[in-house]
């Protein structure tokens, strides 16, 4: 995508800009991304920031639930009584 270390201006950063916003509001990672660019994970972050994007908290990934357990199936003394 660019020369690491080299300066990004003008219609170049316009376009890095857009390019990085979409595959982050697509779900990639600023890690990710600044991988793919070359670029450090700063770079990358203040490119976006400066496309005005909404960064995601850390961990923003929904993990998935276990079900609920029925009642009464949780944890019983020994005695088979409920704790």
């Amino acid at each position: 995508m660019s020369i690491k270390g080299c300066r990004i201006t003008g219609p170049a950063r316009d376009a890095m800009r857009r390019k990085l916003k979409k595959r982050y509001e697509k779900g990639a990672t600023v890690r990710a991304l600044a991988e793919e660019c070359g670029r450090s994970y700063g770079f990358v972050h203040r490119v976006l920031s400066e496309a005005g994007v909404q960064m995601r908290n850390r961990g923003w990934r929904v993990r998935k639930t276990r079900p609920a357990a029925p009642i009464g199936s949780g944890p019983q003394h020994s005695m088979g009584h409920p704790l």
